[in-house]
């Protein structure tokens, strides 16, 4: 009949499954918890050894920007060279670039990732490690052919 629809005068029954299509069926049951998949791989942990390997001029490259600040202060009120600082290396600023490795480590080996904070970017630590490097050795090579402290 015209204005009618097609559909059957069936009632609906929540025991029985209803199609859903291309195989699966929907039932008004209680849900069965499932356990959640395996992952197929686990999750990197780097080990002691990997953080070294894989970071070492992030490592390397925060010891010389504190060592680089450090030692042309030091220089500048006692006038002694950087081989002569470092041959009298005090215990305090010892223990703030063991504090500074430690701290870098730590976060290394947990499988933090650099992001930038500002203008704190991995880009411009990078720089600024590489620079902090290559100064000291241009500056422990400076002070080797005059024999006298740069600063």
């Amino acid at each position: 009949m015209p204005g009618q629809s097609s559909t059957s005068n069936t009632v609906f029954d929540p025991t029985v499954p209803q199609p859903l299509g291309a195989g699966v069926q929907v039932t008004r049951r209680a849900a069965v918890p499932v356990a959640a998949p395996r992952p197929l791989v686990k999750p990197y942990q780097p080990s002691l050894g990997d953080t070294f390997w894989f970071n070492i001029e992030t490592l390397a490259g925060r010891q010389a920007m504190i060592g680089f600040v450090l030692g042309a202060a030091a220089e500048a009120q006692t006038s002694l060279t950087f081989q002569q600082q470092a041959a009298a290396l005090p215990v305090d600023r010892a223990a703030l670039c063991a504090l500074v490795l430690v701290a870098s480590l730590v976060p290394i080996s947990k499988g933090a990732i650099s992001e930038p904070f500002g203008v704190f970017t991995p880009r411009a630590e990078r720089v600024n490690s590489r620079a902090a490097m290559l100064a000291i050795a241009v500056l422990v090579w400076a002070e080797n052919q005059t024999g006298v402290p740069f600063f």
